[in-house]
């Protein structure tokens, strides 16, 4: 009986204990990441299906400036293998692949504004909104969060976000799909809060 008890114990104790550091974390990441307004960066992407034995790799560009917070700036564009990418700026969406470019259609312009405003409060890091839409537990290593969409998702089954040891910005993205599948970005940070290269432009 005492043992059983004991086992309650330490059950109830380590699940107030891992509340406590998903909040500390939390904390910390809203403080670092509000500090944010620009950033320019590089990343590499990887992806490793859950049914082939293959990894599939590229990389490209993020830029994104958060100083008129209700006109966003988000560019994202791979650049290897293959060029393609995106723009969103003033509500106004511009996509491309390769050399040819072209205004975001109704239904593009609806699919790009909804991926801007997932962005947007991973950059932003807002906290109440997360809680709203995720459940949030410890990562796999003392800078992670782990998020679990509160309601089904037919993307994916989970995100971990790794945090630089200053918590300014987000070092890594991890995404599970609902096959198992994972992508994994990693960010090479070139600059945060100075003017934008003309590199962030198509």
């Amino acid at each position: 009986m005492r043992f059983l008890l004991s086992l309650v114990f330490w059950g109830i104790c380590a699940s107030a204990s891992a509340a406590e550091s998903v909040e500390a974390l939390l904390a910390q990441a809203a403080q670092g990441l509000g500090k944010t307004t620009t950033l320019e960066a590089q990343f590499l992407q990887r992806t490793t299906f859950a049914f082939m034995d293959i990894a599939l790799e590229s990389s490209g560009k993020l830029c994104f400036s958060l100083q008129n917070r209700r006109q966003p700036m988000i560019f994202w564009e791979y650049r290897a293998p293959d060029v393609s990418g995106f723009r969103y700026a003033g509500g106004e969406a511009e996509l491309w692949l390769g050399t040819s470019a072209h205004q975001a259609s109704s239904a593009e312009k609806q699919m790009l504004t909804g991926m801007t405003e997932q962005i947007l409060q991973w950059v932003s890091f807002d906290t109440a909104q997360l809680k709203s839409r995720y459940q949030i537990l410890p990562g796999s290593s003392d800078h992670s969060l782990k998020f679990v969409p509160a309601q089904e998702s037919q993307l994916f089954a989970s995100i971990e976000l790794t945090f630089s040891d200053d918590y300014e910005r987000i070092a890594e993205l991890c995404f599970t799909g609902k096959n198992d599948d994972v992508t994994r970005i990693i960010f090479n940070v070139q600059s945060i809060n100075t003017a934008l290269s003309d590199d962030c432009k198509q």
